[in-house]
Order: C-alpha cells, then structure tokens, then sequence
C-alpha cells in the first residue's frame, strides 16, 4: 500500500520527541527534509493541487482557497495516474474545498469528515476511518488529510501552546495509522502543505514556506533526498515508485531515485 499524509498547518519546528514522538520516530527512519518548501500563494486549496498536480499555482492557476477555476488546472495529474493504472483509492478528508479538487474521479472512493468549529478529536476519527476501511475493502492508495492543527494554528497562533498540544492530538492519530498499517506499506510519504506564522499562512514568509517532508520506502534505510525539497516532489516520487510516466510538465522531482522495488503493487 501506499499511503500519503498530509497534516495541514504544521511547521517543521512543530515536529519533535516530546511533541510528536510518532512522527520524529517516523522521520528519523525515513528520507526527510524539515526545511521543504510549500508553494506561493500559501493557501491550502493552491498547496494541495501542487501537491497532485506536481506544478505551483502559476501553473495550475488555482490562487485561492474559494471557488476556484480548474481552467488551467493540469490534467493527468497524480490520481489519475493511480487510477489509470487500475489502483484501488481512497481518499479521507475533513475540509470540504478538497472535494473541488479530489471529487468527480471515476475509482476513488472519498470520504469526508466535517466538525463544529475547532474539532480537537476530528483528526483521530478520520484515522480511525481510514484504518477500518481499508482492512475491510483492501486499498492501494490512501490519502489521509488532517485539518486540526491548521484549524488551531488559525485560532490560538502557530507555536501556541494550544497549537503544540493538538500536534500531540495529530501525532497521536497518525501512529494509529502506523501501529495499523504500517506492515503492509510499501511507500509512506508524511508532509504538511504549508507553515504558519502569528494567526496566518499566506503573506510568503519564511515560516508560511517551511514544511516537513518525509517518505519511506518499505523497510529500506533512510537515504539522502538531495536539495530543494518542495511539496512539489510529492507526485512525480508516488509517479517514480509506481513506474509510471509522469507528463513532462511536472515541475517537481522524484525523490524516490531510482530505489523504487521491482513489481510493487
């Protein structure tokens, strides 16, 4: 199985044995960068069809979280290499503008979670989803959104004390999935979207920008992933490992290097 996580909202500087022992533990096995870069605009919505799209909002022209257009959106993009090459997906998400970008896809079974107000526990419940859904259905590709530390960095400021306590709630959710899942992956890959500073995330600062990236191959040892890390990388590495193709205007690159095994999947 492949799995994609992505916690949005959370800073590198977040990540660490007391905070999130889960996730440093997660890290320090795998090839990981604490200093990746997200894309401009720094709104969710944009940083997440970079993510599938493997091209920034300039390219994708998607600039806002809010009605956006998919005009220039560019298509193949990662779910539809994943679902061409007949892969079971799945997708579990708790904020709503990612079915504009993830809905209407012939194959992926996708799940949404909404909350009132800041949802501390929403996170730990999509997990929990994820896991049972796919012991019972078999999936190949599992996308796993968490919004609550976004949510609170909105509410309380990023690095509050109340921020720092729900990526101790995260953390928590994310070694549900591990403690489950984790025999059967062949590809982990655990990312944030974008950072944050103060109360906000868009104004292209340094801390909006920074973001964990992380990906481990099966039980191979962490490897060097080279420079210039950024969420871009993240489908042309899943396109890599698969052996698929991936379109010549992806602008990111694949971090799997060529140690992707033979015959997966």
């Amino acid at each position: 199985m492949i799995l994609l996580v992505v916690v949005d909202g959370l800073r590198p500087d977040a990540i660490g044995p007391s905070t999130s022992p889960c996730m440093w533990d997660f890290l320090s096995g795998s090839a990981h960068s604490l200093s990746a870069r997200s894309v401009y605009p720094s709104y969710s919505l944009p940083c997440f069809c970079s993510i599938f799209s493997g091209v920034p909002p300039s390219a994708h022209g998607v600039a806002s979280n809010r009605d956006p257009s998919w005009d220039r959106y560019p298509r193949p993009d990662l779910l539809d290499l994943v679902l061409l090459k007949g892969l079971r997906c799945a997708a579990f998400v708790s904020w709503r503008p990612l079915l504009w970008l993830l809905g209407g896809r012939e194959g992926l079974e996708l799940f949404l979670f909404e909350g009132m107000g800041v949802d501390r526990l929403l996170d730990l419940e999509v997990c929990l989803e994820a896991v049972g859904y796919a012991r019972d259905k078999g999936v190949d590709f599992l996308f796993v959104y968490m919004g609550s530390v976004d949510e609170v960095g909105h509410a309380y400021g990023w690095m509050s004390d109340e921020y720092l306590r729900q990526v101790k709630v995260v953390d928590r959710a994310f070694s549900v999935l591990l403690g489950a899942l984790g025999g059967g992956l062949e590809l982990a890959i655990l990312q944030s979207d974008h950072g944050g500073e103060g109360f906000l995330h868009d104004g292209g600062r340094e801390r909006d920008l920074l973001v964990p990236w992380a990906c481990r191959m099966g039980s191979s040892r962490p490897f060097p992933l080279g420079e210039g890390v950024s969420i871009l990388d993240t489908a042309p590495t899943v396109a890599e490992f698969l052996g698929l193709r991936a379109p010549g205007w992806w602008s990111g690159r694949s971090r799997a290097l060529g140690r992707a095994p033979q015959g997966v999947l």
